[in-house]
C-alpha cells in the first residue's frame, strides 16, 4: 500500500485508468479515472455478496475490461481523525486486494463524501432522494477518486 501520493502515480502506464471505491458492507460504489488521469467518472454500485474475498474477486471482475493498475479506497474515519469500526474492515479489504492483485492501493480520507454525493445529485442534478440513494455510492467513489487525482495534478503543477 501507498501513503506517498507521488510514488502511487509514479510509473503507471499511459493506458492505465485508477479505481476509486466507497466500500460498504451492503453496497460498493465504484469509480474509474480517464486515461489522462484527470477526471473521475462514477461507473457503478455493486452489491456486496457477504465476504470480502467475494466482493474483490466481484471488483476485479468489473474492472476487466478497463487497464486498471491502481486504485484509491476510501478510508471511513471520523471528523476528528480517527479510525473507526469500519476502517479496520476496509484496511482488510485493501490488504486482500493486495495480495491478489499487483494492483497499487492508496487509502484516502472519505469523510463527508456520502454528504457531499448526496448534495451533488439532489441538488446540482436534481435528482429525487430516492433516485440518489440509488447512485450515491458510486458518487462518493468518483469524489473520493477525484480528489486524489486533483491533488496529484496541484502536486505536479506546483514543482
Amino acid at each position: 500500500m501507498y501513503s506517498d501520493l507521488h510514488n502511487f502515480f509514479e510509473g503507471l502506464s499511459d493506458e492505465s485508468r485508477i479505481a476509486g471505491l466507497d466500500l460498504g458492507t451492503k453496497k460498493i460504489g465504484i469509480a474509474i479515472s480517464d486515461r489522462s488521469k484527470t477526471i473521475a467518472l462514477s461507473r457503478a454500485t455493486l452489491k456486496s455478496l457477504g465476504t470480502i474475498s467475494k466482493d474483490i474477486d466481484s471488483i476485479i471482475n468489473f474492472l476487466k475490461p478497463d487497464v486498471v493498475e491502481a486504485m484509491v479506497i476510501g478510508l471511513p474515519l471520523s471528523l476528528d481523525g480517527q479510525e473507526t469500526k469500519m476502517s479496520n474492515y476496509v484496511r482488510q479489504f485493501a490488504h486482500t486486494i493486495k495480495s491478489k492483485s499487483k494492483i497499487r492501493i492508496y487509502l484516502h480520507n472519505e469523510a463527508l463524501t456520502s454528504h457531499d454525493a448526496m448534495n451533488f445529485l439532489t441538488r446540482t442534478k436534481g435528482f429525487s432522494i430516492k433516485k440518489a440513494l440509488y447512485k450515491i455510492d458510486e458518487t462518493a467513489a468518483a469524489i473520493i477518486l477525484q480528489e486524489i487525482l486533483d491533488r496529484h495534478s496541484k502536486s505536479i503543477n506546483a514543482n
